[in-house]
């Protein structure tokens, strides 16, 4: 890591990345939100796939990002908590 690229967007790296690899992208902006049902009622009929960011700690202390489809977050944590 260069001292230059702790000092750059972020998002803008990434979005640079897939310019570059010709993937085209579209972000619309709206208010964070915590659970998908909030999400839902910002979006509004707002068409694109949605997401939902899941960070998760085993018993360990490990950490793990899991980025479902916001429709299969409720399927996720229920095998979660069964676990």
């Amino acid at each position: 890591m260069t001292r230059d690229s702790l000092t750059e967007d972020p998002r803008a790296t990434l979005f640079d990345r897939l310019a570059a690899l010709g993937i085209e992208t579209k972000t619309v902006p709206y208010p964070a939100h915590r659970t998908v049902e909030e999400g839902k009622a910002l979006r509004g009929a707002m068409a694109g796939h949605f997401s939902k960011n899941l960070l998760l700690k085993d018993t360990k202390g490990n950490l793990f990002m899991i980025v479902p489809d916001a429709r299969t977050v409720r399927s996720i944590c229920a095998a979660c908590m069964s676990i």
